[in-house]
């Protein structure tokens, strides 16, 4: 689903209401579609919506201790948690606006004298401020509360209750040193253990009892208190992050058998005699790109990149010998080897990069490698933020070498040029911007020690790149102290042509890894020991992610499959971790994936291969792929709804054309049916433009599903795909899927259809009967049925002639194994006496129409002159001139390609809550014309009361400057039909804008209670000086 904003100030011509928006059935993702009473997830890529829905925010204060409207009683935990405030002196204080914070505010609040500290939910700012001042605060008109903050609220709830005297890690707030929480630490009898003093953060460790904790919380510079936590080694805690080490102990997958090529400066001294212990015996080729026969590592970029996908952790306490990495700065595939392609030149640049990259990689894949790590890009500064040669190259070279899997650093260009405190978006680079990769993004490691830690040459992002990241949360945020968090130099996406990238992130700050015998300690963010360094950036995350690409790819080897580059991705795609909703309470870092943040989400290799039970994964590797129009079913039975379910789709796509707008080629949707039982379901925006797509839903329902893949648009195919499904799966066969050749929009009279049945998968098939219909138009009479038995065959072949009729439905079913496998959902068809090819969407099935509809006057004008150009919408779509589009989410497109009456291309209006949306087309009335005809066809189906109007639709006649002349109809929420309805408006001998230019305009306005869709297609209108045959005056309205 897409979510739009309102812009301010934006010109909307009516007196209907406004509000914010949410498309559901024209969006990123999941058509609603009900068919027997099943309900479909039709999905197209992006965005996928939640089944669970999401809940508006009140205006709380949303705190550890508690979550509380301020103007009401705050709650207390335990008697003497409140404590009064303070009468002198400064302290910290909450100040609550009345709604979302913006500059002027914030300025008005520093000009009384407060300085801003952190950031609290909903629209507060903790700030130090005096009681006189704090007063004066809560007169200013934008600020709801303004309160002491209570020492309680400054402590971890889990040392409320510690006994004894717990060790502490006590957080100061910016600006302040620790001599005052020194002080106090000892005045209460704590014992100080250690202490460091930042420009940023400062902080100290202390052992102090629980009524110590309470005295110190009231110290103004103290921001937080909270249980010391010991650091331990392990490489480390990337490794633990991605959740490596039960993959390695558990189930054995450590690389081996797996080639890692690594694209870089060099590896270490570039001698393998010498080589560094991590690494020796394990280099398969060396290739001097950039220094002829020099493959060494004088920068360290390419050295301590190789350790993080591969290093063994030899010089760190591991035993390969046994494989036995624990504890030690092993890399994520640790038994894998490697092909070393030195880039760097002599003039310290990447002079070693072809100019053809299909060379580079085509190298490394004679080599043997089949993971391809590359930690480097082009900046936004230079113009990297496009889809330009190289990224065609490497989506062409694994389009040709599907079992490649190509890694590459989404980039380190994140900002905050707007000073929002939020990082800007659009600044993935190339190559990161191909298709076919797997573009890495950085997300926080845990280390509160070393490289970039206090201590270091700087600890946050905005001392250690002011510039950068000058506003808060992000300014005085930690490098490295939140799981949850997104680094904030990570590049984000979308690609220039909307794409979501980038796919996944990892670990990519204060990264410990092998450090080159030949790189200066300058060159990284700090120096571990002689083996080992910190670094930090998407050059750290790309290759934990290769490395946890070789681990995907044993598995499967493993299992006797030899994975495509698609289903390592897909594998890793399901199982991220989604990072929603970040690090900073009250504002959302991460939205829910996939996004333009974390991608899918932190790559969990446990999660993604060995999940917990009852979670269970499986996965479909097709090769053979589909082409346009064809469908491929799998079902799945789904034990209970305590795991959520996730379906993820990935192709390795044709590589794109650079005179084109949008990338994506071949385009396959995804659909999925949810069982019979389940009454709930949600709708968004189809989507061309990904090459990954998926389903996420949070409760599944029980039951069985129906997963289908299916070839939209494959002008290059057949498209081979990859599908990973996880969930709480019954262990059943391996699960046969039925293959269907596709049913054109049309056909000619007299002409066969043929439907054919490929079951392929599973064990024994002992299935009872294929079965298609075919069913009148007019009548809902079933005018073929056919039967075929099953035999021990796997391919099954009906065809039929077709009837001399104006419009058919067509369904097709499998039973298999006793039980109905698949219903292929019913589908218009259109029979035609030319080869005017007429697009064939899934029809969504409602209850049915009148049995008899009154059929449309005929009309017959022969002096009439048509004004509507374009009136099918089908000339230059979407944007379908001369029709005017407007949006008040933001969408300029409302003509789509998912309901048209005829041809391939319909408006749809609606599907928004809260929105307006209006579609226009002017038109010059000649002089003398007072006979009028204004015809248009709607179609409305909405999930709303049908007893109660929310959602409207006004078609209006408007003059040139857009203000109303008339209103010719208005229907809302309750005038569903879920049929095609003609609604024919004529004046007769008193149309009175004979030569005027109006607007002929419809208009639809949803509320924000539930969906209602319009679609309207085939609009004319005709003018005459006399009578137009078959009018009648005023309005009139048919079924179809």
């Amino acid at each position: 689903m897409r979510v739009s904003h309102i812009a301010e100030g934006a010109d909307v011509k009516t007196e209907l209401p406004a509000g914010p928006i949410c498309r559901c059935l024209a969006g990123h993702m999941l058509i609603l579609i009900t068919l027997a009473g099943a309900l479909f997830l039709a999905l197209a890529g992006g965005r996928p919506l939640r089944a669970d829905g999401q809940s508006q925010q009140a205006l709380y204060l949303r705190l550890r201790y508690a979550t509380f409207d301020p103007l009401q009683d705050p709650p207390v935990r335990a008697a003497g948690d409140l404590v009064p405030s303070p009468q002198s002196g400064r302290h910290p204080y909450i100040v609550q606006f009345t709604g979302p914070m913006n500059n002027a505010w914030r300025e008005g609040i520093t000009a009384g004298g407060a300085a801003v500290l952190e950031y609290i939910p909903d629209y507060a700012f903790v700030v130090s401020t005096s009681p006189g001042d704090a007063a004066r605060l809560r007169s200013l008109p934008f600020v709801r509360w303004v309160g002491y903050v209570q020492p309680v609220y400054r402590i971890d709830p889990s040392l409320l209750t510690a006994q004894g005297s717990p060790t502490v890690t006590v957080t100061l707030f910016p600006g302040s040193t620790t001599s005052s929480a020194i002080s106090a630490v000892q005045r209460n009898g704590g014992v100080l253990l250690s202490s460091a003093d930042d420009p940023q953060t400062s902080a100290l460790r202390a052992s102090l009892s629980v009524g110590g904790i309470r005295a110190l919380a009231a110290d103004p510079t103290v921001a937080w208190i909270e249980p010391y936590r010991p650091p331990r080694l392990w490489n480390d805690q990337a490794g633990s992050i991605m959740q490596v080490s039960p993959v390695w102990t558990s189930h054995n997958l450590r690389g081996s058998g797996q080639i890692i090529a690594i694209a870089d400066t060099g590896l270490d001294v570039g001698r393998l005699s010498t080589l560094n212990s991590d690494f020796r015996g394990r280099v398969v080729a060396a290739h001097a790109l950039g220094r002829l026969g020099d493959w060494s590592d004088p920068d360290g970029h390419g050295t301590h990149v190789a350790g993080s996908a591969l290093g063994s952790g030899a010089n760190s306490g591991s035993n390969p010998a046994t494989g036995d990495y624990s504890n030690s700065f092993a890399g994520i595939a640790p038994a894998a080897q490697l092909v070393v392609q030195s880039l760097l030149d002599r003039d310290g640049h990447l002079g070693g990069i072809p100019a053809d990259l299909t060379a580079l990689l085509q190298q490394a894949y004679d080599d043997g490698a089949r993971v391809h790590s590359n930690s480097w890009g082009v900046s936004v500064a230079d113009g990297g933020r496009v889809y330009d040669s190289q990224a065609q190259q490497v989506d062409r070279f694994v389009w040709e070498h599907p079992d490649m899997v190509v890694l590459f650093a989404a980039g380190n260009d994140g900002v905050d040029r707007n000073r929002d405190g939020v990082v800007d978006l659009g600044s993935v680079t190339t190559p990161a911007t191909a298709k076919n990769v797997m573009s890495v993004g950085a997300s926080e490691s845990v280390r509160s020690f070393g490289g970039y830690n206090p201590g270091g040459l700087c600890s946050t992002w905005g001392g250690c790149w002011p510039d950068l990241f000058p506003t808060q949360p992000l300014h005085d945020d930690r490098l490295s102290n939140n799981v949850n968090g997104i680094a904030a130099f990570s590049s984000r996406g979308p690609t220039p042509d909307g794409r979501i990238k980038p796919d996944l992130v990892a670990p990519g700050t204060n990264i410990i890894s092998v450090r080159s015998a030949l790189a200066p300690s300058s060159h990284y963010w700090g120096v571990y020991d002689d083996y080992y360094a910190y670094g930090g950036g998407t050059s750290m995350s790309t290759p934990l992610v290769a490395g946890a690409s070789a681990l995907v790819r044993q598995y499967y080897q493993a299992n006797g499959h030899n994975p495509s580059a698609a289903l390592v991705k897909a594998t890793l795609l399901a199982g991220a971790v989604d990072m929603t909703p970040g690090q900073y309470n009250g504002q959302v870092e991460v939205a829910a994936a996939p996004n333009n943040v974390e991608g899918w989400g932190r790559v969990d290799v446990t999660n993604a291969l060995f999940p917990v039970s009852p979670r269970q994964v499986d996965f479909i590797d097709a090769s053979d792929g589909v082409t346009t129009d064809q469908t491929v079913v799998y079902t799945y039975t789904v034990a209970s709804s305590a795991v959520p379910l996730r379906i993820v789709l990935a192709w390795t796509d044709y590589p794109g054309s650079l005179m084109a707008a949008t990338n994506l080629v071949n385009d396959l949707d995804l659909q999925v049916a949810l069982p019979v039982s389940s009454t709930t379901g949600s709708a968004g925006q189809i989507d061309h433009l990904n090459n990954v797509e998926g389903v996420i839903v949070n409760a599944p329902p029980p039951g069985v599903y129906q997963i289908t893949v299916r070839g939209r648009n494959v002008p290059f195919g057949p498209q081979p795909y990859a599908l990973v499904v996880s969930g709480d799966l019954l262990q059943e066969a391996a699960t046969p899927a039925v293959r269907m050749t596709p049913l054109r929009g049309f056909v000619t009279s007299g002409s066969t259809i043929t439907v054919t049945w490929t079951i392929s998968g599973g064990t024994v098939v002992t299935a009872t009967s294929l079965l298609w219909d075919m069913q009148s138009r007019t009548d809902h009479q079933y005018a073929f049925s056919r039967t075929l038995p099953i035999s021990t065959s796997r391919q099954y072949t009906s065809t039929i002639v077709v009837p001399d009729s104006g419009m058919l439905y067509v369904s097709a079913s499998a039973w298999v194994d006793g039980r109905l496998y698949y219903a292929w959902p019913e589908q218009r068809i259109n029979v035609v006496t030319r080869e005017d090819r007429i697009w064939l969407p899934i029809i969504m099935t409602y209850p049915a129409p009148d049995p008899t509809p009154t059929p449309l006057p005929t009309i017959t004008p022969p002096t009439a002159v048509q004004l509507i150009r374009n009136g099918g919408f089908e000339d230059a779509a979407p944007q379908s001139p001369p029709w005017r589009q407007y949006d008040r989410a933001g969408s300029d497109v409302l003509v789509s390609d998912f309901w048209p009456r005829n041809g391939m291309w319909s408006a749809w209006m609606g599907g928004v809550y809260s929105d307006y949306q209006q579609l226009y087309q002017a038109v010059t009335i000649p002089p003398g014309m007072t006979y009028a005809s204004l015809l248009f066809h709607w179609y409305m189906n909405s999930e709303d009361s049908l007893t109660e109007a929310h959602d409207v639709l006004v078609v209006r006649l408007l003059n040139a400057d857009g203000d109303p002349l008339m209103t010719v109809l208005q229907r809302d929420n309750t005038s569903t039909r879920n049929t095609w309805m003609a609604t024919y408006y004529s004046w007769i001998g008193d149309f009175p804008y004979a030569g005027q230019t109006i607007r002929v305009s419809f208009e639809m306005v949803t509320d924000e209670s539930h969906n209602t869709n319009l679609f309207v297609d085939d609009v004319s209108f005709f003018v005459s000086s006399g009578p137009i045959d078959g009018s009648e005056a005023g309005s009139v309205e048919y079924a179809e």
